[in-house]
């Protein structure tokens, strides 16, 4: 994966959005997977996998003895620590920043682009999944229409909304050849300013909502 473009594009994005250690990245290096043992898995689960509000079910032949045996297991899970108020973002750098790198013997370009949306209630999810729907999450969304039918710039492209630490992670991503990537950037952009001028309506409001 690490000689493809799909994987730098989406990795060097994340990392720029999220800061190159952050969870949400999703991305390591190979000399650091070899480096953990098993000191840094206890480490890592005495800090983070500890007793958190659990509520436990017991059934089938179980005795006191059992009984007792889980009641020490778990009285030794210490409670993790209160946590209170909102936890905020911090982006790293800045977010426009057009980040390159460059891959050899390959022609094919891969972009990325990324933004954090602040956590929103289970109420209005199903509008941001909407949104996204109009803007690249299905065959017939905006950004398909526009780039490949009308005007055959990239192989594929879309948009998904992923779940990061402190919220959510909307994403842009597509394949095209290296000809294209300038153009098909800044039409990503008339695309996003259009779909906030010119909200859908008529036929695309309801063929999404029956998609």
């Amino acid at each position: 994966k690490m000689q493809t473009p799909g994987y730098w594009s989406q990795r060097l994005c994340l990392e720029a959005l999220y800061g190159v250690h952050s969870a949400d990245t999703n991305f390591t290096d190979i000399e650091d997977l070899a480096a953990i043992g098993q000191n840094e898995l206890l480490s890592y689960k005495q800090k983070n996998l500890v007793g958190r509000n659990a509520t436990v079910f017991i059934s089938g032949d179980y005795d006191h003895k059992t009984l007792s045996l889980l009641d020490n297991c778990f009285s030794q899970l210490k409670p993790s620590e209160t946590r209170t108020g909102v936890a905020t973002y911090t982006p790293p750098i800045n977010q426009t920043e057009l980040i390159k790198r460059h891959l050899p013997h390959s022609n094919q370009i891969s972009l990325c682009m990324a933004k954090h949306i602040n956590r929103v209630s289970h109420l209005d999810f199903p509008k941001l999944s909407l949104l996204n729907l109009f803007l690249g999450g299905c065959f017939g969304s905006r950004l398909m229409q526009d780039l490949r039918e009308e005007k055959g710039l990239t192989y594929g492209i879309g948009s998904n909304i992923s779940l990061s630490g402190n919220g959510h992670t909307w994403m842009i991503t597509g394949e095209m050849n290296g000809d294209n990537a300038d153009i098909t950037r800044d039409s990503i952009r008339e695309i996003l300013i259009g779909l906030w001028k010119n909200p859908p309506k008529g036929d695309e409001l309801e063929k999404a909502k029956r998609y």
